[in-house]
């Protein structure tokens, strides 16, 4: 963060929790910059505690996103208490979000306590600057390990959250309706669309993670050389192999066993070997044309996800090669764009995410 942004943050802090004390925003500056005060040692521990703090006194928070500067959020259990969420999905929300601190981790918390030095008996009243300066010292002496919120701010807002990463907030529509669709459904398979560069496999990877759910890839369907004719290419959405991705993933998801799959090589132009998979209640499929209407009716929700064409532009020029930026500003986008328009796909979405 610049230190514009710092002070914005702290000041934010200070307008939501006008008792907070010094260490209290010792510990919002901490979050901010180190996110989860710990690695998560023991899962199964660590859902029971929540699952526990859950069930108690909980603040009602109808907005359970509370921003720590740029990169951490803290996400209030008032999430699971009013059935937003799962306890599973927060807690696996923060445990996916722990991870080592970046290496310039400590000199941003020191900025940060520069501007909290410089707000000190002006903006934020009742701070002292001698006090900050002295205490903030003695802190980076102690190595700046985690502190906790002091008594006075715990008594008067009885603080109940998880600390996660703010790159997951965008995706909390999705997770939200999957956890209310599990409620009530023993299985399900989501669907994320979107075109090129819109963040798909991304999107997939994090839910794959977060529900421990298989994973599918509409572009291990590409069409096999023979299937390339000049008809099946000016067909809207002709661009996959939706015969083999029905008659192998999803005719495979539906039989709710294993079962087995051959994804296209395409440095080789063949159908790989098998790919085992092992039965699960939970399915992700991501792609392009993984929505045509001859598979749409297999999916219990729909994504999705859309980006600026100056992101999707910058995103694929930075990834790919000059001759595949080619392909894919003269040849793919259009046939994408073909698609959503001639089956309305976007409109037909239950979800759509803007994923700048």
């Amino acid at each position: 963060m610049t230190e514009r942004e710092i002070s914005d943050f702290l000041k934010e802090q200070y307008s939501i929790y006008p008792k907070m004390l010094l260490q209290d925003f010792f510990k919002g500056l901490f979050q901010s910059v180190y996110g989860c005060e710990h690695l998560v040692s023991d899962e199964k521990q660590g859902l029971l505690k929540l699952r526990e703090e859950a069930e108690g006194n909980v603040p009602i928070r109808e907005n359970y996103i509370e921003p720590l500067g740029d990169i951490y959020c803290r996400a209030h259990l008032w999430a699971v208490k009013s059935g937003k969420l799962s306890a599973k999905t927060l807690f696996n929300l923060f445990f996916l979000s722990a991870s080592p601190p970046s290496t310039d981790a400590r000199e941003e918390l020191k900025k940060g306590l520069k501007v909290l030095t410089d707000l000190s008996e002006g903006e934020l009243p009742g701070l002292s600057r001698d006090d900050i300066i002295g205490k903030a010292r003695q802190w980076e002496e102690q190595g700046f390990k985690p502190l906790h919120h002091s008594e006075e701010f715990r008594e008067a807002y009885r603080p109940a959250y998880r600390v996660i990463k703010r790159s997951f907030v965008k995706y909390l529509p999705i997770l939200e309706k999957m956890d209310k669709l599990l409620k009530t459904k023993e299985k399900l398979t989501v669907a994320i669309e979107g075109g090129s560069a819109t963040g798909k496999s991304t999107l997939g990877e994090a839910l794959a993670k977060l529900y421990e759910a298989n994973l599918f890839h509409a572009d291990d369907y590409f069409l096999q050389p023979y299937q390339r004719t000049e008809q099946r290419l000016n067909e809207a959405g002709g661009n996959m192999d939706r015969e083999r991705f029905s008659g192998e993933i999803l005719a495979g998801i539906s039989s709710g066993g294993d079962f087995n799959y051959r994804p296209f090589d395409c440095s080789k132009q063949i159908i790989s070997e098998p790919v085992f998979v092992r039965a699960n209640p939970i399915n992700i499929i991501e792609g392009a044309y993984s929505m045509h209407p001859e598979m749409k009716g297999n999916y219990d929700l729909k994504v999705f996800l859309k980006v600026s064409e100056e992101t999707a532009k910058k995103r694929i020029e930075k990834r790919n090669s000059p001759e595949m930026q080619r392909r894919f500003f003269n040849e793919w986008i259009p046939m994408e764009q073909k698609y959503f328009k001639a089956f309305s796909i976007e409109e037909n979405c239950d979800i759509v995410i803007i994923n700048e």
